[in-house]
């Protein structure tokens, strides 16, 4: 998505490339956006080094690992409590990212996003 949709892309994109639950990848057609088109991206990690020149613009939602795997539980069925040893791997890849990668300081603006229906704008 950032080469073809970044300056001097081809503005080329598939709208969906990989179903998550059934783990397969998709062929969907191309489409062309439209030359003023903002992409709006969301995922985990995005603050990584290769990626931290990339972003006109960030946010980075800030929320403590117990609400995350809390939300985690009702999405996914796994364990709510975040110290579960299931959740070793996402908790330790999330805080070696925090601590490595520094989101809150790299992002435009930080969210607290710890209660969906308050979000606040905290840097």
């Amino acid at each position: 998505m950032l080469d073809p949709l970044g300056p001097g892309g081809s503005r080329r994109y598939r709208r969906a490339a990989h179903d998550l639950k059934s783990d397969r990848t998709l062929d969907t057609t191309l489409e062309v956006a439209p030359p003023d088109s903002v992409l709006v991206l969301d995922g985990v990690f995005l603050h990584r080094d290769e990626l931290a020149g990339v972003w006109d613009f960030s946010v980075f939602l800030d929320v403590p690992f117990e609400v995350t795997a809390q939300r985690m539980a009702v999405r996914d069925g796994s364990p709510p409590d975040a110290e579960h040893p299931s959740l070793r791997r996402y908790v330790g890849a999330q805080r070696h990212y925090l601590r490595t990668c520094t989101p809150r300081q790299r992002a435009s603006v930080v969210v607290d996003n710890s209660e969906l229906d308050a979000p606040r704008l905290v840097g």
